[in-house]
């Protein structure tokens, strides 16, 4: 079972394209102990997204990816010098050329800390959903849930998921395609490789499930160990009298002098690290009753 775990073996299989929720924003951090200790463990997700229309899907393909559109990517509006307005429902590609539609905005909270997700206003007012505590519900088909948030210990956004129905009639009516890009990494520190239960395990590197995942498998002291050292210099010739003391020339007498300290981590044990990269399209399917009014299809 911890091989299946850390290879991620039934989380690549699956993709949100038909799971009932899709996450539209997502940091998602599980741990246990000390990262740099025996017995860590620790499981991360983080998601990003952006809606973008037909034209720009082969430039999206090319040449966005998880350090352009997941969770490292900023959703704020920007202004520009000359006068440009950048608002934050814009994917911007290059400065002023947005080709995509944010729908997940970030709001730093100015004085007290913190960062808030908010969901885009146009997207809740198309589905005509109201907020109910943590859920944003649809009144109109008997308050069923259709977007979802949750959050860490610390009262911080963690997740921002939607029901894939709706997201599929929102984007039909706007005739765009949500690009998911995400990034998932499962770690354990164990004291050794051998009599482990990752004992025959290698690392690798492949393509998997429309994704590339790497196992990694490193002493944790080549992860977290190193040394410092911190250097000082002085001269015993300077008049402490003077206020801009000349520096001139040393003689036997005056002398420079220097020393040095320095320290080495030392961690013992074995890093166990499988990571796994996915950049997704979720498609709508040209119909959009909730939104554009579109005639529900007959099965």
């Amino acid at each position: 079972m911890k091989k299946d775990w850390i290879l991620q073996t039934k989380e690549t299989r699956r993709a949100f394209s038909n799971a009932t929720w899709v996450p539209l924003r997502a940091l998602v951090i599980d741990e246990k102990g000390n990262v740099k200790d025996i017995g860590y463990i620790g499981d991360y997700f983080g998601c990003g997204s952006a809606a973008f229309p037909p034209e720009h899907r082969n430039l999206v393909e090319d040449r966005l990816g998880w350090s352009d559109i997941g969770i490292g990517h900023t959703v704020a509006p920007y202004a520009y010098d000359d006068g440009y307005y950048a608002s934050i429902d814009q994917f911007q590609y290059n400065d002023k050329e947005p080709i995509g539609v944010n729908l997940v905005f970030e709001h730093p909270q100015p004085v007290v800390g913190g960062k808030q997700w908010i969901l885009n206003p146009d997207l809740v007012v198309a589905l005509r959903l109201i907020k109910e505590g943590t859920n944003w519900v649809r009144p109109e088909e008997d308050f069923v849930v259709v977007a979802r948030e949750s959050f860490n210990e610390r009262g911080e956004h963690q997740l921002i998921e939607i029901k894939r129905e709706f997201l599929l009639d929102y984007l039909a009516a706007r005739n765009l395609s949500l690009r998911l890009s995400y990034y998932r990494q499962r770690v354990e520190n164990v004291p050794l490789l051998e009599g482990s239960e990752y004992a025959d395990l290698t690392e690798l590197q492949e393509e998997r499930n429309g994704g590339r995942f790497e196992l990694r498998i490193r002493d944790i002291n080549d992860v977290f160990g190193g040394s410092w050292a911190m250097f000082h210099a002085w001269r015993t010739d300077v008049d402490e009298d003077e206020d801009a003391p000349v520096m001139g020339p040393e003689n036997d007498q005056n002398t420079s002098h220097e020393s040095s300290q320095g320290q080495r981590g030392g961690y013992q044990g074995v890093r166990i690290e499988g990571e796994f990269w996915r950049d997704e399209w979720i498609e709508h399917q040209s119909q959009s009753v909730r939104v554009r009014g579109d005639r529900k299809l007959s099965m």
